[in-house]
């Protein structure tokens, strides 16, 4: 009985660890995790010759060279942090909503 309570539970873990394994590190998780190798992101930026707010910069997917830097610094490769532009914004620039409203006709 306590054997099966047992290997249930570590199949729950193993299950669950290998879940996060698989999961792409947000970019606050980097972040936190960088901060705490490193003190301040601000501190590593200084102690890698970059400029101020170059690894917000990387995590929005603008620099490769310094994601693949934060990358080597926490432990994990360039892939499974999630960089780049959030999902679901779209581009102003593309939306057209010049009909959604009568007095946009004129707008056209």
């Amino acid at each position: 009985m306590i054997f099966d309570k047992l290997s249930e539970f570590t199949e729950l873990i193993f299950c669950h660890f290998g879940n996060m394994a698989k999961r792409k590190l947000h970019p606050e998780e980097a972040k936190a995790r960088l901060r705490i190798k490193t003190g301040t992101l601000t501190a590593f930026e200084a102690a890698n010759g970059l400029s101020r707010g170059a690894v917000n910069d990387a995590l929005r997917g603008k620099s490769n060279k310094t994601l693949r830097l934060i990358a080597q610094t926490i432990g994990v490769s360039e892939r499974s942090i999630n960089a780049g532009q959030k999902t679901g914004i779209t581009d102003p620039s593309t939306s057209d909503f010049s009909d959604s409203h009568r007095l946009n006709e004129g707008a056209k």
